[in-house]
Formats: C-alpha cells, structure tokens, sequence
C-alpha cells in the first residue's frame, strides 16, 4: 500500500519502533516494530501529551524504546492491527520517507477508482490528500501528483470555497454525503467550476478511515448558464424597457432599466449613463451609478469636436472611444471634470433614430485604462436600439400631442420601430366588435397573410391559431384583462398552417383615447421560440445529469458489493484453514473455493480496466481470419461453469460451421462468453439456453436465447449503457455492475458489427444478437487449445530470481511459490535495492515491479541494461497496468517480458522456461 507524503505534524511523533529516523525539526521522530508475519512496520501516532512522548523525543539514534514494546504487544495479531482506530501500516523498506500515520488511509482498490471520469480523490482523516486518479490529474493538469500529496485539501482551493469543503468534510464525519459547487482553478490556472460529492471510507468493522471525493468538472454548464443569464439580462431589460415606454412610464425610469442591465450584463465593470440630444446640447436622461457631481457636471455639455467622448460622438453622429481621459486630445479640455472622480476610460455611442438623427449618446465609463471587446460592443449595440426605439417612441409622444397628423406620423414610425426590432409585434382589439387591428410583425407570428393584417379581422380567427392546449388559458387572460381593465400577460404556441409552432410572449392592457372616451384592447407580442428552446436544452441537460449522477452512485454501491461478496468467503477460508490444521481434505476444499473467488475478483477488474481503456480509446484490436467454429467453441468452454452450477440445458445450433471473420480472437470470445454467463446468470436453474450460428448476406448472426427472467421492454432501449441495471428484483439479486453489457456492444462495434437485444417481457426469456460481417472462406487454424503447465517445481533446472515489489505481501507470496520449485530467490521492496541485488547476485530472472518507491521498475530496467554483464538476465514487468501502451513502454525501457497482476502460474512458468533457455545459450 503507498502512501501519500505529509511533513509530522508539530503535536504528533510517529513510534513504531527501535529505530530512529530524525526528521528536519523535532520533534519528527519516527520509530519501527518488526510486526512479525506481516512484514510490516507498524506506525502509530503519540500525541504531545502523552507520558511516551517525552521518552519518544529524547531518544538517541539506535535506542530502543519501552513504550514501543507494549505498543507493539498491543497490536502483534492480525485482529489487532485491522481494528485498531489509530493503527495504520506499510511497508518497512520505505520508512525512510516518514509518512505519519496521521495521514494514511489504508486502501487496496487503488486501481477501482480509476475508471470513473471524474476527478476522484482519497483524503485522509484530517482532510489531506493521499491520492488522485489519473482522469483527475488531466481535469486538474497536475504533472507531478507526488508535491500534491499530504497537502490539506482545502488549501488547494480559492479562500472563498473553503468554508464549503469543510462543512462537506463535516457531513461525511457524520457518515453523510457532503455536496456543494464550487470555483477551483487547474493546478496551471484554467478556471473550472467543480460539482463536487464526500463521501466516508469505512473499514471492515464500520470504522472511519478517510474519505472519497468525486469532483464533476461543470464549467461547461456554468458558463452556458452564465452566458444564458447575461443574455437574459439585456433580453428582459429590452422587455421591459419597451414595457415601460408602452405603459407611459417616466423616460429617466425607462433609461434606467437599460442604463442598470448594461451595468449587470458586464458585472458592474462599466458605469452607463443615457444624455438627450437638444438643440446642440446634452442633457442628463439617466445614469443611476455616476457620481451625482459629475452628471450635474456635464448636464447641458454643448456638442463639439474636442467636448469629451459624448459631446464629440454627438458631434460627428459616430461612435468614439476613448481609452484613457488622462491623455486623450479629446478630453483636454474637460478630464478634470472625470477624474477626480475616478472616471479612467470612456466609450460613447450615438442613439440614433431610424431616420438617422441624434437622439442622444450611450456612454460606458470604466475606472481603467481599456478598449472594448468587440463582443462588448455587440450587446451595447442591442441597448442602443432599444434606447433609440424608446427615445424616438418618446418623440412620438409628444408629437401625437400636438396635432392629428402628427398622431399619424407617429403611429407610422412607431410601427415601423418595432418592426425594426424585428421580434415584437402590436395588436389593437375593440372590445365592442372583437375586431384586431395588427402590425405585419404581428401577423407574421400568427401566419397570417398582411392583407388580413391591414384590414382587420375578427379576434376568432388568430384564437383559433392558437394551440389548442393553451387556448382556453388565452381566452380566460383576455376576457379577464378586458373586463377588470387591468394588465394582461401570458406566454403561449400559435400553430402555423404548414404545422410549426412558435412560441410568443403577450402583454397588453385596456387603453382609453382621452379625446373620444373610446376603449382599446391593445399590446406587444414577442416571438420567444429560441428562448423557450433554449429552456427546454437546459432541462434535458439537467435530467441528463441528474441521470448520470444517479447512474453513477448505484455503480460505486454496486462495485463496493460486487468486491466484498469475494472476499468474505476469502476471509473465511484464511480463518478454516487456520483451524484445520493439517486436515488435507479442508485445506483443498478451501483453496478451491478461494481460487475461484480470486477469479471472480480478476474478472471484474479487467472488465472494468477494458471499460476505460474502450472509453479512452486505448484498446487495440489483433484481428486475424478465424473460423467462428472455434469461436464459439472457447466461448462456450469458458461459461460451462455457470452452465453447471445451474444446472441448465445448452443447445448449440451451427448452420454453417465453415464461417469466417476478420476479428480478435481473443475479445470475440469475450463477447460471446459474457452473453452466455448472463443467459445462465438470468436463467432460474434447470433452464434452457439456446446458442445458434447463421449466415445473413454479408454478415454471420449469432443468437443467445434463454427462458430466463426476461427484460421490462422500457429497459431495452438502455440495456447497452453503462452502469445500467435492469430495475427488477430478480436480476438485481443476481449482482453485476452494469458494465458487462456495455463493453460486448463496445467490442462488437469496433468489429464493424451490431448487437441487440428483445425479450417478450418479464419472466419470457430473452435474445441477444450478434451481426459481425464475414469474410470469404479459406483455410483457417483454429486458436490452439492450451497444453497443461506444469506446477512451480518441475522445471528442468534451478534459477536465481529476484523479486522486486512494494507490495511486501505480493513479494513474498510469489517467492515463496518459486522457493517451493527449489529456486533461489531475492526480495526487495524499493529500486534501489533492487538494482543492487541485481548487480551484486546477477540473478537468471528478476520480476520488476513498476510503481516501485526511489527507482520505479522501468528506471532499473534502464540501468540494468546499461550495466555490461547483465544481458543475461531475462527482466519481466510485473504490474497492473496492462494496456498495449504500458506493455510497449516495459519494452523501450529493456524488459523482455510483460505481466499483468495477478499473474497465473502457467505464465510465471513460461518464463522459467524461457530464463533456463537463455542460461543454457550463454
């Protein structure tokens, strides 16, 4: 088990045992015990008050420590260590990097984690970091884990977000789930928003030992939702604005509400302010944020060419920026107006009516040196036509009040303003004839034709457009609105002839003509189609989520299952043999079960490895012409197990026996090996499964079909997805971690074929089909059916090995099976003793592993081959990396072989061989 590294904390020693390493303050002082069979040292941490610590702390180098003997008496058992609350261990070849027990966590799964696409890690009781997995390193683009680890989590965190990440930490204590979102920039400064879950690690007996945290990388999310709601701002500020100018509201009022949304949209980095055009001059319209001092200062500014960025875009009727008032020839003659009120940049744009006029100047202020970006610009650009549309409605107005014709005229530009805007139309209804009245951007969201539009027509016919399910609501909102005179609102679909919908928001009120005492039903209609879609995307990305949360929580309760279903029986079988003595029928009858146990555990974890090696795209196809004869064969060679202990009946049913295809030997049978093992799995005992093999077209089919428990049909169209479990009690009683499934339609996919799945219903059996496209028929061996591999012992001569591994346990279980085949045997627990003692003994055979501590196995690989007087020796990597580029970089480094872990004996036995052939050549 490694650890992570954490300097001893200042009120902690760390007393394991007699020997004495001094650290680079006291008192950081560490002891070892020799904990006997375990082949570990065992670290327990006494805290300052305790009468052991003074003793602890004066010891010289080479002292043995009273204290640390009824310490280790305490914990001599192997119950005593796995229930101790404060007893961590590792191994005794790495005390020297003086890991406190303060900060280890005890894990054996670290490779489990590994598949999850988050960014998981592991913490210690205190809160500090003992490991990442490697799809969390390239979220956080950490390159080198190990200055990471033992740091307090919540260090590595902004301030702000700490708070949080202790009241998660909190939660899980409490043996709850700790949630919360949060801000944490990449170890290179990319800004990530993080959702992040704690969760508690327990021991076998219930006992805290550290915790998990998955951290979800949603900055994709946040930032849609931040771009949504920005662009909300401006939207609802244009609605509203509009609203207001329609309502009759003060001008200042409505120029605020556009002045406030810029202001928001560039998160109070600006300060906006509206000036009217009159006669030459500019007058205060609206700026809420401004100093008070400076709008009276400039209230009634004559228009210029050097009058500041205002008066001068007035001035030459174009946009002018401004990006420091300090030195711009512009501003000579009135930066002191700015300044001293903080005031830096200005950038102006005139508000132009749609006749080309200035009605007056929209200003930003920023209290720096700066240019605005162009996507600043475009949203500004927004506001100024609404501001113009408002101004020059405004104008209307007033213009209406003077005489008939100008009521005319303005009711024209009026019109045509909105039309501009190009999403919002207008309707007029006499309540007393039903008849509307509607401009043609109106009609256009109704579909109706601009004939109908100039005339008028009868309320009925746009009421009928409109969808038959928020009808009635309309009707109710109209009637209501009409007959209390109040405000009327409602969003709803309008159904075209040619069938689309789209989506319009309406508000109107009653409107009384104060000449003729005449009342108006009138209002603004606004197509938000693009809106309610962007709404609905949002939804269905929440559910997503929501989904693969959920998905991912049952997949880690599952996986936590799947694991201790083996190793309780394992745990019992250690206990039987124990107390069996020398009884040989027991002792077989338990290695049988626990063998069977272990592959069961090395079968889930290489389904889980070929998972993310597939979702990485890091598998690799060895494809080779193979007669599917031979295919099926191993297939079904490899679940008779399950055939059996069913006790079910197998049909097999060739049509064709000579069929070819290009593919993986090996991964085929996989494919087909789990839709047996499932179809016995699924298959209430004493079943019937079928396994036929046909020839369609250009594709051989191959059916699985059983009369087990069968599939709800609402599963069949997930039942290939990850994680996904059939939400029934019968095949939740079965277990599995809804991978298997996944990886089959994976594999089959990467052959260029299909798989599918139908079932009559619960408790009518099911059928999985198989589509892989074949080749012309040629002479085609057949995969060699394996010789049996001699036990450790029987090799024809006796070798030198070394076994090099951090793993103490892993190291002497495998030496000890090569010491029963009579070889002498070398172990090391680090690099650097490895390579002495493969310098010094030049063993026959040395099995590396990997992740070793001071030298990785690659690193005394290098140097071993650099070294003259070692071609001799075979090297084999020995880890539980096993992917194609993992096997290719033992290559490059000098090893001659590669072995995932658990290596079988038929392997290790291969390469006894192949060490005794390369002695016998030299």
């Amino acid at each position: 088990m490694r650890l992570g590294r954490r300097a001893v904390q200042p009120d902690q020693v760390v007393v394991p045992g007699a020997d004495v390493v001094h650290r680079a303050r006291p008192p950081e002082v560490l002891f070892r015990v020799d904990a006997g069979s375990l082949h570990t040292a065992i670290e327990i941490p006494i805290p300052m008050t305790s009468p052991y610590f003074q003793d602890a702390h004066g010891a010289e180098s080479g002292t043995a420590f009273v204290a640390a003997g009824r310490v280790a008496e305490k914990i001599s058992t192997r119950q005593a260590v796995r229930s101790g609350p404060n007893i961590f261990y590792r191994e005794s070849s790495v005390m020297d990097s003086a890991v406190p027990a303060s900060s280890a966590v005890p894990l054996t799964t670290d490779l489990l984690f590994e598949s999850s696409p988050d960014c998981a890690k592991v913490l210690d009781l205190q809160g500090n970091l003992v490991s990442m997995n490697r799809n969390g390193q390239c979220l956080m683009e950490v390159d080198d884990l190990n200055q990471m680890c033992g740091l307090p989590w919540t260090t590595l965190w902004p301030g702000e977000s700490r708070q949080q990440i202790e009241s998660a930490l909190e939660q899980a204590r409490q043996g709850k789930l700790g949630q919360f979102t949060a801000f944490c920039p990449t170890a290179k400064g990319v800004p990530k928003f993080w959702d992040v879950r704690v969760s508690p690690i327990h021991g076998a007996h219930g006992q805290l030992q550290g915790f998990l945290s998955v951290s979800r990388d949603i900055t994709a999310l946040q930032e849609l939702l931040r771009a949504r709601e920005r662009t909300g701002i401006l939207a609802d500020a244009q609605k509203l604005a509009m609203e207001q100018a329609v309502s009759g509201a003060p001008l200042e009022q409505v120029l605020g509400t556009l002045v406030r949304a810029a202001e928001a949209y560039s998160e109070e980095a600006i300060l906006v302010s509206v000036l009217l055009a009159q006669d030459g001059h500019l007058r205060h319209g609206a700026a809420p944020s401004l100093p008070q001092a400076y709008c009276a200062a400039i209230d009634g500014m004559a228009t210029g060419p050097n009058a500041g960025s205002c008066g001068t875009a007035a001035h030459f009727n174009k946009e002018v920026i401004v990006s420091d008032i300090a030195t711009d020839p512009l501003w000579r003659d009135v930066k002191e107006l700015a300044l001293p009120h903080g005031l830096r940049s200005c950038w102006s744009q005139p508000i132009r009516s749609p006749g080309g006029a200035v009605l007056g100047t929209l200003a930003c202020y920023r209290r720096d040196v700066h240019v605005p970006a162009p996507a600043e610009k475009e949203a500004m650009a927004l506001l100024v036509n609404t501001a113009a549309l408002i101004l020059d409605h405004r104008r209307e107005i007033e213009a209406r009040q003077t005489t008939q014709e100008a009521l005319r005229r303005s009711e024209e530009r009026y019109r045509t303003s909105f039309e501009a805007s190009g999403n919002i139309g207008t309707w007029v209804v006499d309540p007393k004839t039903n008849i509307v009245v509607m401009d043609a951007r109106f009609a256009e969201l109704f579909g109706v034709d601009s004939s109908v539009a100039n005339e008028g027509t009868e309320i009925r016919y746009l009421t009928d457009r409109i969808h038959s399910e928020d009808r009635p609501l309309v009707l109710e909102a109209v009637a209501r609105a009409i007959e209390t005179e109040g405000n009327y609102e409602i969003d709803y679909r309008v159904v075209h002839p040619l069938g689309n919908i789209v989506w319009v928001t309406a508000k109107g009120r009653m409107i009384t003509d104060e000449e003729t005492g005449n009342k108006q039903f009138a209002g603004v209609a606004v197509d938000i189609t693009e809106r309610k879609q962007v709404e609905e995307n949002l939804r269905q990305l929440s559910a997503r989520l929501s989904e693969a949360d959920h998905r991912k929580t049952e997949f880690l309760a599952t996986l936590a299952h799947e694991l201790r279903n083996p190793l309780a029986p394992i745990r019992n079988g250690l206990e039987v043999l124990q107390l069996a003595g020398n009884n040989p029928e027991t002792a077989a009858k338990v290695r049988d079960m626990m063998k069977r146990q272990i592959g069961h555990m090395v079968h889930l974890i290489d389904d889980l490895l070929d998972v993310a090696r597939i979702s990485s795209g890091k598998v690799e196809l060895r494809k080779e012409k193979v007669v599917l004869r031979a295919i099926v064969t191993d297939a079904v060679e490899s679940s008779l197990a399950a055939m059996e202990s069913g006790h079910h009946a197998l049909e097999l049913r060739m049509a064709d026996d000579s069929l070819v295809v290009d593919g993986d030997p090996v991964r085929l049978v996989q494919v087909l090996g789990n839709l047996l093992t499932n179809a016995a799995k699924y298959t209430p005992e004493h079943g019937r499964i079928e396994l036929s093999v046909g020839h369609e077209g250009q594709h051989a089919v191959i059916a699985v079909t059983d009369n087990g428990i069968g599939i709800p049909q609402q599963a069949l169209p997930t039942l290939f997805d990850m994680f996904f479990q059939v939400p029934t009690a019968a095949a939740r009683s079965q277990g599995g971690l809804g991978i298997g499934l996944s990886l089959v339609r994976s594999l089959v996919e990467m052959h260029g074929g299909t798989v599918t799945a139908a079932s009559p219903g619960e408790g009518k059996g099911s059928t999985f089909t198989v589509r892989l496209p074949v080749v012309q028929p040629q002479q085609v061996d057949a995969p060699a059916s394996q010789d049996q591999v001699a036990p450790i012992g029987k090799t024809s001569a006796v070798l030198k090995i070394l076994v090099a591994d951090d793993n103490v346990d892993a190291a002497e279980s495998l030496a000890t099976l090569l010491e029963l085949g009579r070889h002498h045997v070398s172990v090391a627990h680090d690099g650097h003793d490895a390579l002495r003692l493969v310098l010094e003994r030049r063993p026959d055979l040395a099995f590396l592993d990997i992740g070793m501590p001071g030298l990785n196995g690659c690193e005394v690989a290098r140097m071993v081959r650099q070294t003259s007087g070692t071609n001799q020796t075979v090297l084999v990597a020995l880890t539980g990396w096993g992917a194609h580029d993992d096997q290719g970089q033992a290559r490059e480094a000098g090893f001659d072989h590669h072995l995932t872990k658990p290596a079988g004996i038929e392997a290790i036995n291969a390469l006894l061989e192949a060490a005794h052939s390369a002695r016998a050549a030299t």
